[in-house]
């Protein structure tokens, strides 16, 4: 694979994550403290991958 493909693949498994954990977001009004900084971790990730 490519670096461009290999990106790719990174993004669209974060934005799936991003969906997932706004889901979970969503139905419940209480998230742990690990799974806010996974939210967090995902979000800067995906502000990186949109500034390449």
């Amino acid at each position: 694979m490519t670096n461009k493909e290999l990106t790719n693949e990174y993004m669209n498994l974060l934005l799936n994550m991003s969906g997932t954990f706004k889901l979970l977001s969503e139905k419940s009004t209480e998230f742990t403290h690990l799974e806010q900084h996974i939210v967090e971790y995902t979000k800067e990730d995906l502000d990186f991958i949109k500034f390449i």
